[in-house]
């Protein structure tokens, strides 16, 4: 699985291309490891078309970017 730019730089994953599939890890973390109000962001993604995942990119920026990496953690957690 792959991520954003940020966390590409710092551990030396690869890139996510779209909106869909970057959207999928950042819910993972934020379901998981989120307060209640990260975990309804979370929800909503799983919901949302992507023109509403791109909107809530773009809305919370600090917190879509701190949650890949947890996200990565669970789907390897589940690989194993």
């Amino acid at each position: 699985m792959v991520v954003g730019n940020n966390y590409r730089k710092r551990r030396g994953l690869i890139k996510i291309d779209n909106i869909h599939d970057e959207s999928i890890t950042v819910s993972k973390g934020m379901l998981k490891y989120g307060g209640s109000f990260i975990r309804s962001i979370g929800e909503s993604l799983n919901h949302a078309d992507d023109n509403n995942k791109q909107k809530i990119k773009d809305t919370w920026p600090e917190e879509w970017n701190k949650y890949p990496e947890l996200g990565l953690c669970i789907e390897f957690e589940d690989r194993e």
